[in-house]
């Protein structure tokens, strides 16, 4: 790319399309949702007398939980581990060699 004289001289046309969505749409939007969760955990907390931390709290450890038992069924089937191979340890076939 070549830079001519006056590059830096040049004023863009406004933000591009998808900066534009994203500050006039997505942005707001994100904003009015978690202030809405944020009046929620507070009026719940006024509520019960469990602190805010508290709440917090709970809700993160039942996101983790839910979350690990949601994937555990999803994993990969390990088969079970032996202790004891059926062809003996690593040792023994090295010397039988």
């Amino acid at each position: 790319m070549v830079v001519d004289r006056d590059y830096m001289l040049k004023q863009p046309s406004g933000p591009s399309a998808s900066k534009l969505f994203l500050d006039t749409k997505l942005v707001p939007a994100a904003v009015n949702a978690l202030g809405g969760v944020e009046v929620a955990l507070d009026r719940t907390s006024a509520r019960s007398g469990i602190p805010t931390s508290g709440l917090l709290t709970g809700m993160a450890g039942l996101a983790s939980l839910s979350a690990y038992l949601l994937f555990r069924k999803a994993g990969v089937k390990r088969p079970a581990y032996r202790a004891v191979s059926d062809h003996g340890s690593n040792r023994e076939r090295a010397e039988d060699a």
